[in-house]
């Protein structure tokens, strides 16, 4: 058994000297474990720059929440217009000079994929997705390896605005449930003058996109809901004019659609001609648009007396429910060297209740969190918006505004006799084939 050492023969000035130095060893490793600052982990640091399209103002209050929670993260955001945001954001890429986050469309991670990081499994995985969010998010947001691309701050969908005043007038005592039932109610909303001009349009449907902002969303929501095969499985050709074992077919929509913007159909609604479609259904003289509940800002800015009401789309029978979504989510650039710390800023905004409900408050805008959707009641404003995100549905677009001028293209000639309905949907479905080929190589 090891034995102390005999001090006894050792001077008192020694020990004291011997003891002292060992004393200041001890008490300096006991400060340096004790009061050193902690370790810095690079996953939880970081000054971030963030780019998009909402507003700053709002974004700022919301973004200075969010670092509170995140006190070792730093975000500065910049506002973009939406007309310039893409090549705005392509240039900087470019340069190497882009924005460790930034906003991506729905209908545009096909394009912008090459330019993100997608999250680590170990980060945020489908499951979780699935928790937190409706099912369009998955579907356009993640691939199908689980790779997810990008997260929602809020999830905005089509919706039916009507003028509740032309339709007091019309003896029409509410918005139409159904496509048929809204056939109906046209020619009750419309006036068309002795010339043919239309005095007044029963609602902006069968236009093109210079007319109708929306024009394609409607049209490939008339699709969805109708059943159409839009692309084949593979993501690599459109197949949206072909009929399905179950009768869904693009063409029995496309035709829907354009018959409303006809002049020799009964329903001729709306053409070109008529103008913006917001500027017309500000200045009282469209009874119906169909467009997104950010729109309503706009439009109550434009025309605050206005007597304006949002409904749900109508279906292709009471019992269906397919919506159309449109929103953007945040995402990581490829080129950041904080993607860790960006990623977890995005999921710590997008999946915390409060903070999701904060900005809720401050944006107005529709929210993407299931928890807040299921907390609104259906005597609130936001009751139709929301209780829509969760049957939103949408397809693959190799690119939406290349899309959306094929098929605008394809409505113009249609409805000018340019060529058959069948012939300008299946010029359109070989355009955005040629579209899938070429931009997969």
């Amino acid at each position: 058994m090891p034995t102390l050492p005999d001090l006894s023969n050792i001077p008192r000035r020694q020990v004291f000297i011997v003891g002292t130095f060992f004393a200041a060893i001890i008490l300096g490793v006991l400060l340096w474990f004790g009061l050193r600052p902690p370790a810095i982990d690079p996953n939880t640091q970081g000054d971030l720059t963030m780019w998009g399209v909402l507003d700053a103002n709002q974004m700022k209050s919301f973004i200075d929440e969010v670092q509170r929670s995140l006190p070792g993260i730093k975000v500065q955001y910049r506002e973009v217009d939406k007309e310039s945001y893409d090549a705005t954001l392509v240039d900087a890429l470019a340069a190497g000079e882009g924005p460790d986050i930034f906003m991506v469309s729905d209908r545009d991670l096909p394009r912008q994929i090459g330019k993100i990081q997608p999250l680590l499994p170990e980060q945020f995985g489908i499951p979780r997705l699935r928790e937190f969010f409706p099912a369009v998010v998955e579907e356009q947001f993640a691939d199908k390896d689980g790779k997810i691309y990008g997260l929602p701050l809020y999830l905005d969908t089509l919706l039916l605005l009507y003028n509740k005043e032309l339709f007091d007038q019309a003896g029409i005592v509410g918005p139409p449930k159904t496509w048929s039932a809204f056939e109906k109610i046209v020619p009750s909303l419309r006036s068309v003058g002795q010339n043919g001009n239309i005095l007044q349009s029963a609602a902006a449907i069968g236009g093109t996109k210079e007319s109708i902002a929306t024009a394609v969303d409607l049209l490939n929501l008339l699709m969805i809901q109708g059943g159409a095969p839009m692309t084949s499985l593979d993501r690599r050709r459109a197949l949206f004019s072909n009929m399905t074992s179950e009768g869904g077919s693009g063409q029995a929509a496309f035709d829907f659609y354009t018959k409303f913007g006809t002049t020799a159909s009964p329903v001729y609604t709306w053409n070109d001609a008529q103008g913006d479609s917001i500027e017309s259904f500000t200045a009282g003289k469209t009874a119906m648009i169909f467009d997104y509940w950010e729109r309503i800002f706009e439009i109550q800015k434009k025309a605050p007396f206005l007597k304006m009401r949002a409904a749900s789309m109508p279906q292709l029978s009471s019992t269906q429910s397919i919506n159309y979504p449109h929103y953007w989510a945040l995402t990581v650039s490829r080129q950041s060297r904080k993607q860790i710390p960006a990623w977890n800023f995005i999921i710590k905004a997008t999946t915390d209740s409060t903070l999701a409900y904060n900005f809720f408050k401050v944006s107005k805008l529709p929210p993407a969190l299931n928890s807040i959707i299921a907390s609104v009641p259906a005597s609130s404003e936001y009751y139709v918006p929301v209780r829509q995100a969760l049957t939103a549905r949408s397809w693959y677009e190799v690119s939406g505004r290349e899309i959306d001028n094929i098929f605008s293209r394809a409505i113009s000639r249609a409805v000018t006799g340019q060529a058959t309905q069948s012939k300008a949907l299946k010029e359109a479905e070989d355009q955005i084939s040629e579209l899938m080929r070429t931009r997969r190589q």
